[in-house]
Protein backbone atom coordinates (compact mmCIF):
# COMPACT_ATOMS: atom_id res chain seq x y z
CA UNK A 1 0.00 0.00 0.00
CA UNK A 2 3.18 2.73 0.76
CA UNK A 3 4.31 1.54 -2.23
CA UNK A 4 1.80 2.29 -4.43
CA UNK A 5 1.12 5.65 -2.85
CA UNK A 6 4.79 6.54 -3.60
CA UNK A 7 4.54 5.99 -6.87
CA UNK A 8 1.33 7.54 -7.53
CA UNK A 9 3.05 10.33 -5.81
CA UNK A 10 5.98 10.34 -8.28
CA UNK A 11 3.84 10.06 -11.48
CA UNK A 12 1.44 13.08 -10.19
CA UNK A 13 1.74 16.01 -12.55
CA UNK A 14 2.64 19.58 -10.03
CA UNK A 15 0.31 22.48 -10.25
CA UNK A 16 3.27 24.94 -11.24
CA UNK A 17 1.87 29.05 -10.65
CA UNK A 18 0.25 30.56 -13.67
CA UNK A 19 0.90 33.95 -14.90
CA UNK A 20 -1.47 36.25 -14.40
CA UNK A 21 -3.19 37.42 -16.55
CA UNK A 22 -1.81 40.37 -18.91
CA UNK A 23 1.50 40.12 -17.68
CA UNK A 24 2.56 39.46 -21.20
CA UNK A 25 0.72 42.67 -22.59
CA UNK A 26 2.69 44.91 -19.64
CA UNK A 27 6.03 42.98 -20.51
CA UNK A 28 5.46 44.30 -24.01
CA UNK A 29 3.88 47.42 -23.34
CA UNK A 30 7.48 48.11 -20.93
CA UNK A 31 9.46 47.11 -24.33
CA UNK A 32 7.66 49.59 -26.72
CA UNK A 33 8.36 52.52 -23.64
CA UNK A 34 11.31 51.25 -23.55
CA UNK A 35 12.34 51.85 -27.25
CA UNK A 36 10.41 54.73 -28.07
CA UNK A 37 12.58 57.72 -29.07
CA UNK A 38 13.31 60.47 -25.95
CA UNK A 39 12.58 63.61 -27.31
CA UNK A 40 13.51 66.03 -24.92
CA UNK A 41 11.41 69.50 -24.82
CA UNK A 42 12.88 73.00 -24.52
CA UNK A 43 11.19 75.59 -23.07
CA UNK A 44 12.82 78.92 -24.62
CA UNK A 45 10.52 82.09 -24.53
CA UNK A 46 7.21 81.04 -25.42
CA UNK A 47 7.61 78.88 -27.71
CA UNK A 48 8.88 74.80 -27.50
CA UNK A 49 12.40 73.94 -29.11
CA UNK A 50 12.42 69.58 -29.89
CA UNK A 51 15.32 67.89 -30.32
CA UNK A 52 14.75 65.08 -32.37
CA UNK A 53 17.08 63.64 -34.01
CA UNK A 54 19.40 60.89 -32.62
CA UNK A 55 23.22 60.71 -33.99
CA UNK A 56 25.63 57.72 -33.67
CA UNK A 57 29.21 58.46 -33.43
CA UNK A 58 31.66 56.15 -34.29
CA UNK A 59 35.43 55.68 -34.19
CA UNK A 60 37.38 54.36 -37.06
CA UNK A 61 40.30 51.39 -35.77
CA UNK A 62 43.13 54.00 -36.79
CA UNK A 63 42.33 57.27 -34.93
CA UNK A 64 44.77 59.61 -33.78
CA UNK A 65 44.12 61.61 -30.28
CA UNK A 66 43.22 65.23 -31.74
CA UNK A 67 40.73 63.43 -33.93
CA UNK A 68 39.15 61.27 -31.25
CA UNK A 69 38.86 64.41 -29.14
CA UNK A 70 36.68 66.80 -31.50
CA UNK A 71 34.41 63.50 -32.05
CA UNK A 72 34.17 63.29 -27.76
CA UNK A 73 33.27 67.13 -28.24
CA UNK A 74 30.30 66.65 -30.76
CA UNK A 75 29.63 63.69 -28.34
CA UNK A 76 29.18 66.25 -25.29
CA UNK A 77 27.37 68.87 -27.12
CA UNK A 78 24.84 66.32 -29.03
CA UNK A 79 23.86 64.73 -25.33
CA UNK A 80 21.14 63.03 -24.39
CA UNK A 81 20.41 62.38 -28.24
CA UNK A 82 24.27 61.02 -28.79
CA UNK A 83 24.83 57.08 -29.25
CA UNK A 84 28.67 56.71 -28.71
CA UNK A 85 29.63 53.02 -30.05
CA UNK A 86 32.00 51.78 -28.50
CA UNK A 87 33.67 49.00 -31.03
CA UNK A 88 35.98 50.33 -33.67
CA UNK A 89 34.70 50.52 -37.23
CA UNK A 90 37.02 49.03 -39.63
CA UNK A 91 37.22 51.82 -42.98
CA UNK A 92 36.33 49.07 -45.14
CA UNK A 93 33.09 48.65 -43.80
CA UNK A 94 31.89 52.11 -44.59
CA UNK A 95 33.28 51.54 -48.52
CA UNK A 96 29.53 51.18 -49.20
CA UNK A 97 26.15 52.68 -47.83
CA UNK A 98 24.62 49.28 -46.29
CA UNK A 99 26.60 49.19 -43.21
CA UNK A 100 25.90 52.68 -42.21
CA UNK A 101 22.22 52.69 -42.69
CA UNK A 102 21.77 48.82 -41.12
CA UNK A 103 24.00 50.27 -37.93
CA UNK A 104 21.37 53.01 -37.48
CA UNK A 105 18.54 51.37 -38.35
CA UNK A 106 19.13 48.96 -35.20
CA UNK A 107 20.44 51.63 -33.26
CA UNK A 108 17.11 53.99 -34.03
CA UNK A 109 19.69 56.89 -35.40
CA UNK A 110 18.80 59.29 -38.44
CA UNK A 111 22.20 60.24 -38.65
CA UNK A 112 25.59 59.67 -37.96
CA UNK A 113 28.96 61.18 -36.99
CA UNK A 114 32.24 59.25 -38.28
CA UNK A 115 35.99 59.91 -37.20
CA UNK A 116 39.27 58.26 -38.23
CA UNK A 117 42.60 58.73 -39.26
CA UNK A 118 44.19 56.68 -42.07
CA UNK A 119 47.40 57.30 -44.63
CA UNK A 120 45.16 58.19 -47.43
CA UNK A 121 42.53 60.67 -45.65
CA UNK A 122 44.21 61.31 -42.09
CA UNK A 123 42.50 63.88 -39.28
CA UNK A 124 38.77 62.66 -41.32
CA UNK A 125 35.52 63.81 -40.19
CA UNK A 126 32.58 62.89 -41.54
CA UNK A 127 28.72 63.76 -41.49
CA UNK A 128 25.71 62.47 -42.85
CA UNK A 129 21.92 62.55 -42.39
CA UNK A 130 19.46 59.60 -43.34
CA UNK A 131 16.03 59.52 -44.63
CA UNK A 132 13.62 56.27 -44.83
CA UNK A 133 16.01 54.48 -43.80
CA UNK A 134 18.72 55.50 -46.69
CA UNK A 135 21.47 57.71 -46.89
CA UNK A 136 20.64 61.65 -47.55
CA UNK A 137 23.68 63.45 -47.71
CA UNK A 138 27.40 62.50 -47.08
CA UNK A 139 30.36 65.07 -46.09
CA UNK A 140 33.82 64.65 -45.74
CA UNK A 141 36.39 67.32 -43.65
CA UNK A 142 40.11 66.99 -42.80
CA UNK A 143 40.76 68.97 -39.42
CA UNK A 144 43.54 71.40 -40.09
CA UNK A 145 43.58 73.26 -36.45
CA UNK A 146 42.55 71.84 -33.80
CA UNK A 147 42.74 73.69 -30.19
CA UNK A 148 43.01 70.11 -28.42
CA UNK A 149 47.05 70.27 -29.07
CA UNK A 150 47.55 73.44 -28.06
CA UNK A 151 47.71 71.93 -23.83
CA UNK A 152 47.16 69.13 -21.91
CA UNK A 153 45.32 70.22 -19.26
CA UNK A 154 42.11 71.10 -21.05
CA UNK A 155 39.17 70.54 -18.52
CA UNK A 156 40.81 72.85 -16.09
CA UNK A 157 40.99 75.43 -18.83
CA UNK A 158 38.27 75.31 -20.24
CA UNK A 159 34.33 75.83 -19.45
CA UNK A 160 31.31 73.25 -20.21
CA UNK A 161 27.72 73.94 -20.85
CA UNK A 162 25.32 72.19 -18.71
CA UNK A 163 24.01 68.55 -19.97
CA UNK A 164 21.72 68.73 -22.49
CA UNK A 165 21.48 72.56 -22.92
CA UNK A 166 20.59 73.73 -26.83
CA UNK A 167 23.23 75.94 -28.54
CA UNK A 168 22.65 78.94 -29.82
CA UNK A 169 24.27 78.78 -33.92
CA UNK A 170 25.90 82.15 -35.41
CA UNK A 171 27.09 81.94 -39.06
CA UNK A 172 29.60 84.05 -40.42
CA UNK A 173 30.44 84.70 -43.89
CA UNK A 174 28.40 84.98 -47.06
CA UNK A 175 29.38 81.24 -48.26
CA UNK A 176 27.06 79.62 -46.41
CA UNK A 177 24.89 81.15 -48.20
CA UNK A 178 26.88 81.22 -51.82
CA UNK A 179 28.20 77.82 -52.28
CA UNK A 180 26.20 74.73 -52.32
CA UNK A 181 27.89 72.57 -50.69
CA UNK A 182 27.98 74.85 -47.63
CA UNK A 183 24.83 75.46 -47.44
CA UNK A 184 23.77 71.93 -47.11
CA UNK A 185 26.21 71.51 -44.49
CA UNK A 186 24.86 74.55 -42.44
CA UNK A 187 21.38 72.80 -43.15
CA UNK A 188 22.82 69.84 -41.38
CA UNK A 189 23.83 71.85 -38.73
CA UNK A 190 20.70 73.08 -37.71
CA UNK A 191 18.69 70.11 -38.44
CA UNK A 192 21.08 68.34 -36.16
CA UNK A 193 20.55 70.16 -32.82
CA UNK A 194 17.50 70.88 -33.76
CA UNK A 195 17.59 74.60 -33.62
CA UNK A 196 15.48 77.20 -35.46
CA UNK A 197 16.17 79.84 -37.37
CA UNK A 198 15.49 83.47 -36.23
CA UNK A 199 15.90 87.37 -35.51
CA UNK A 200 15.93 87.42 -32.21
CA UNK A 201 17.41 85.26 -29.04
CA UNK A 202 16.08 84.97 -25.74
CA UNK A 203 19.61 85.30 -23.46
CA UNK A 204 18.11 83.87 -20.44
CA UNK A 205 17.79 80.46 -21.97
CA UNK A 206 20.85 80.22 -23.89
CA UNK A 207 24.01 78.51 -21.94
CA UNK A 208 26.36 78.70 -25.13
CA UNK A 209 27.15 79.23 -29.01
CA UNK A 210 28.49 77.57 -31.71
CA UNK A 211 29.98 79.90 -33.83
CA UNK A 212 30.54 78.64 -37.59
CA UNK A 213 32.62 81.15 -39.68
CA UNK A 214 33.36 79.89 -43.89
CA UNK A 215 36.76 81.56 -44.48
CA UNK A 216 36.65 80.27 -48.30
CA UNK A 217 34.23 77.10 -50.51
CA UNK A 218 36.02 74.58 -48.53
CA UNK A 219 37.27 76.08 -45.37
CA UNK A 220 35.26 76.40 -42.25
CA UNK A 221 36.25 76.75 -38.15
CA UNK A 222 33.48 75.71 -35.28
CA UNK A 223 33.99 77.69 -32.34
CA UNK A 224 32.29 76.93 -29.28
CA UNK A 225 31.98 79.37 -26.42
CA UNK A 226 29.72 79.47 -23.18
CA UNK A 227 28.18 82.40 -22.29
CA UNK A 228 28.40 83.62 -18.68
CA UNK A 229 25.39 86.03 -17.89
CA UNK A 230 25.90 88.98 -15.38
CA UNK A 231 23.70 91.16 -13.89
CA UNK A 232 22.88 92.88 -16.80
CA UNK A 233 23.56 92.47 -20.47
CA UNK A 234 26.68 94.84 -20.56
CA UNK A 235 28.81 91.87 -18.29
CA UNK A 236 28.08 88.94 -20.52
CA UNK A 237 31.44 86.89 -21.07
CA UNK A 238 32.23 84.47 -23.49
CA UNK A 239 34.43 81.58 -22.67
CA UNK A 240 36.10 79.60 -25.18
CA UNK A 241 35.49 76.13 -25.20
CA UNK A 242 35.67 72.84 -27.37
CA UNK A 243 35.46 71.87 -30.16
CA UNK A 244 37.43 74.59 -31.64
CA UNK A 245 39.11 73.54 -34.94
CA UNK A 246 39.11 74.71 -38.63
CA UNK A 247 38.45 71.73 -41.43
CA UNK A 248 38.74 71.25 -45.03
CA UNK A 249 36.14 70.22 -47.36
CA UNK A 250 37.21 66.78 -48.45
CA UNK A 251 34.07 64.81 -50.49
CA UNK A 252 30.82 65.82 -50.37
CA UNK A 253 27.70 64.00 -51.65
CA UNK A 254 24.13 65.73 -51.57
CA UNK A 255 20.78 64.77 -51.48
CA UNK A 256 18.58 64.48 -54.68
CA UNK A 257 16.25 67.54 -54.65
CA UNK A 258 13.44 65.58 -54.49
CA UNK A 259 14.22 63.69 -52.11
CA UNK A 260 15.33 66.56 -49.89
CA UNK A 261 12.09 68.61 -50.80
CA UNK A 262 10.40 65.26 -49.44
CA UNK A 263 12.44 64.78 -46.40
CA UNK A 264 12.46 68.89 -45.20
CA UNK A 265 8.37 68.79 -46.30
CA UNK A 266 9.17 71.40 -48.45
CA UNK A 267 5.64 71.92 -51.33
CA UNK A 268 6.43 71.87 -54.67
CA UNK A 269 6.36 74.86 -56.62
CA UNK A 270 3.70 74.95 -59.24
CA UNK A 271 3.18 77.15 -62.26
CA UNK A 272 -0.10 79.58 -62.77
CA UNK A 273 -1.60 76.76 -64.80
CA UNK A 274 -1.26 74.16 -61.81
CA UNK A 275 -3.26 77.17 -59.46
CA UNK A 276 -5.86 77.54 -61.86
CA UNK A 277 -6.94 73.55 -61.66
CA UNK A 278 -6.76 73.56 -58.10
CA UNK A 279 -8.62 76.26 -57.74
CA UNK A 280 -11.31 74.93 -60.31
CA UNK A 281 -10.92 71.48 -58.27
CA UNK A 282 -11.93 73.12 -54.56
CA UNK A 283 -14.85 75.62 -56.13
CA UNK A 284 -16.22 72.38 -57.82
CA UNK A 285 -15.78 70.91 -54.49
CA UNK A 286 -17.45 74.05 -52.56
CA UNK A 287 -20.53 73.47 -55.25
CA UNK A 288 -20.84 70.45 -54.72
CA UNK A 289 -20.91 70.72 -50.82
CA UNK A 290 -23.68 73.06 -50.74
CA UNK A 291 -25.56 70.95 -52.98
CA UNK A 292 -25.78 68.19 -50.48
CA UNK A 293 -26.72 70.30 -47.66
CA UNK A 294 -29.32 72.22 -49.81
CA UNK A 295 -30.25 68.40 -50.50
CA UNK A 296 -30.21 67.25 -47.10
CA UNK A 297 -32.00 70.61 -45.47
CA UNK A 298 -35.12 69.92 -47.66
CA UNK A 299 -35.64 66.54 -46.79
CA UNK A 300 -35.35 67.41 -43.31
CA UNK A 301 -38.00 69.97 -43.90
CA UNK A 302 -39.94 67.28 -45.55
CA UNK A 303 -39.83 64.88 -42.31
CA UNK A 304 -40.45 67.32 -40.20
CA UNK A 305 -44.08 68.38 -42.12
CA UNK A 306 -45.12 64.51 -42.60
CA UNK A 307 -44.61 64.54 -38.65
CA UNK A 308 -46.65 67.61 -38.21
CA UNK A 309 -43.50 69.83 -37.50
CA UNK A 310 -43.47 73.70 -38.43
CA UNK A 311 -40.28 74.01 -39.34
CA UNK A 312 -38.52 77.74 -38.91
CA UNK A 313 -35.52 79.03 -40.76
CA UNK A 314 -33.89 78.96 -37.45
CA UNK A 315 -34.48 75.10 -36.94
CA UNK A 316 -33.70 74.52 -40.96
CA UNK A 317 -30.17 76.64 -39.86
CA UNK A 318 -29.08 74.50 -37.23
CA UNK A 319 -29.38 71.36 -38.70
CA UNK A 320 -27.30 72.21 -41.70
CA UNK A 321 -24.66 73.70 -39.02
CA UNK A 322 -24.92 70.20 -37.85
CA UNK A 323 -24.83 68.55 -40.70
CA UNK A 324 -21.26 70.60 -41.30
CA UNK A 325 -19.74 70.28 -38.43
CA UNK A 326 -20.38 66.12 -38.67
CA UNK A 327 -18.96 66.28 -42.19
CA UNK A 328 -15.51 67.63 -40.54
CA UNK A 329 -15.46 65.74 -38.02
CA UNK A 330 -15.48 62.44 -40.44
CA UNK A 331 -13.11 63.95 -43.00
CA UNK A 332 -10.49 64.73 -40.07
CA UNK A 333 -10.82 61.06 -39.05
Amino acid sequence: MKLTMLYALLFVPLALPSKPKGSNLKLAAKIVEKNEPKIPVWLAGQELYKTERVALLLRGASLDEETKCNLLDLNTLKKPNALLLGEKIDGGKLQGNSFLEDICRKKRASMYIHASSTQKKPRNLAFGRLFNEKILDHFEFKITRSSRNESNNHTSVRKFPSYGSPPCFVFIGQQWQKDKNLSEFKNLLIDCFGVRLGKTVSMDSIEHAIVCVAHNQTEVSLIHYVIEMGKSLQTVKLHLSFPDCTMNLRECKLADVNILRKALGVVREVGPEAQKRAKRRLEKKQKEAEKRRKRLVEEKRKQWLAQGIHATPEMLQQYAEEQNAAAVKVKAL
